[in-house]
């Protein structure tokens, strides 16, 4: 009961995806990650899709930029000749 459940989610996003595209109310690009994601967990062949496409494209492994300093706190910068 699960598979048919996720196959008909993801679809759902899928649809979701391409009229965000279209329409400039919805965030496609969400329903589009959403469903990438569903995908890539559930069944082999999405789990073959994301790992091709991060030989291809390494820079989709890096997930997040590196944090910001905390405010009211002085950057440690270690190439400072003071």
């Amino acid at each position: 009961m699960r598979k048919p459940l996720m196959v008909l989610a993801i679809l759902v996003l899928l649809v979701l995806a391409v009229l965000g595209a279209l329409l400039p109310v919805l965030q496609g690009w969400v329903f589009l990650i959403l469903a990438l994601y569903l995908l890539a967990t559930e069944f082999e062949g999405g789990r073959a899709v994301v790992r091709g496409a991060r030989r291809r494209w390494p820079v989709l492994s890096r997930w997040s930029p590196p944090p910001a300093p905390i405010a009211g706190r002085r950057a440690i910068c270690t190439n400072s000749t003071t």
